[in-house]
């Protein structure tokens, strides 16, 4: 029930997100790879699922194509955090680079200032 309810706040999300398109896009492509991972770091199963390590990977070359790419990604995942009031554990979101064996290159936490990325 969990992961269907974030489903659909993501797509309620893309359909009414930023007015910027390039925005827009940007932040479906990493909604899309970072879906899996919700319930994860959201603390609802007790494994990061592979799907999620792949996501976390694909968001890792978005993050290095652009010199402003982690900001823009964090500001997505920000977004939908704070949008649906989705809390982050923080154990989780630490372990991910870990469980993944994947060194994140972008910012996640429950204080994000994208701002200053």
């Amino acid at each position: 029930m969990g992961r269907l309810l974030i489903i659909i706040a993501a797509l309620v999300l893309l359909v009414c997100g930023s007015a910027n398109a390039g925005q827009s896009k940007y932040c479906e492509e990493v909604f899309s790879d970072f879906l899996p991972c919700m319930d994860y770091v959201g603390g609802l199963t007790p494994k990061t699922p592979r799907e999620c390590c792949d996501g976390i990977q694909k968001i890792n070359k978005m993050a290095s194509l652009q010199k402003d790419a982690p900001g823009k990604i964090c500001r997505c995942i920000e977004d939908l955090a704070h949008d649906f009031n989705f809390q982050f554990s923080v154990a989780r979101i630490e372990s991910l680079s870990k469980d993944c064996h994947i060194l994140r290159s972008f910012p996640i936490s429950m204080a994000m200032d994208c701002s200053k990325i």
